[in-house]
């Protein structure tokens, strides 16, 4: 009755989730139990009563286990991205990557562009730009757009490439890292864009002294401290660990 209770109240909503099932699993392993040893009890002899019913819990078990070998074997691999990112990281640098990945990963790469998608430009447009490598995400492709894919794969080298999502090897999209291969005068720094410096012009790094106090004047004196004053102002501040906490106090004041 319990069990039939539940699932009315499964079926009642429009959205459920396997894990709306986890209360009725005991009861439901309790039930199968029970079956189990009434099946037994059918054979005469103890000792083929015993075989049947340990049988009978194999069968029971048996798939469960399987499921749950296979799901921690399987959540055990890495992500496929993840691991496209550590290999583009180990890759020889000193030319762009477009990567169709999480562009919060990349917000400090300055020679990584995250994209959209890697066919909204042609093999010649990565080429001109700088690019060597091209990280592809198997989510982010449709029907649409993939000849244009197939056309950069096919003009690229395969340095990994990672199994679709559906054959149930590692989890995570399938993907590829595509290298169009290195082009010298792509590189910023070997066309002799970058004006160079000798050793003994490359500046130097100077510390103004009580640059807290100077900053704290320098607010003072654009505002019209009598007028907020005579306000009266109560206030309460919570600096939240910042940096706001060295200059604040001398600008409020004891």
């Amino acid at each position: 009755m319990v069990v039939l209770v539940e699932l009315a109240l499964l079926l009642a909503q429009s959205v459920n989730f396997v894990r709306n099932l986890l209360p009725i699993f005991p009861l439901l392993l309790l039930l199968a139990a029970a079956g189990a040893v009434a099946l037994a009890d059918l054979v005469r002899p103890v000792a083929l009563r015993r075989a049947a019913l340990v049988l009978l819990a194999l069968a029971l078990l048996w798939p469960q286990a399987r499921e749950t070998f296979w799901l921690l074997r399987y959540w055990s691999r890495p992500y496929t991205m993840a691991t496209a990112a550590a290999t583009l990281r180990e890759l020889p640098r000193g030319m762009r990557a477009a990567v169709e990945m999480n562009p919060v990963e990349w917000a400090n790469d300055p020679i990584v562009l995250p994209v959209e998608h890697l066919t909204d430009h042609t093999l010649d447009w990565y080429r001109a730009n700088g690019f060597r490598y091209l990280v592809a995400n198997s989510d982010d492709r449709s029907d649409a757009d993939r000849p244009a894919y197939e056309r950069l794969r096919a003009a690229a080298q395969v340095v990994a490439e990672y199994p679709e999502r559906r054959a149930g090897i590692q989890p995570g999209p399938g993907g590829a890292i595509l290298d169009l291969g290195e082009h010298v005068e792509a590189m910023t720094f070997t066309r002799h864009e970058l004006r160079r410096s000798a050793f003994g012009r490359v500046g130097e790094i100077t510390y103004p002294a009580r640059v807290r106090e100077s900053y704290a004047q320098d607010l003072l004196d654009a505002l019209d401290r009598d007028v907020i004053r005579e306000r009266g102002f109560r206030i309460v501040v919570d600096y939240g660990y910042s940096a706001t906490s060295f200059v604040l106090p001398l600008v409020l004041g004891p």
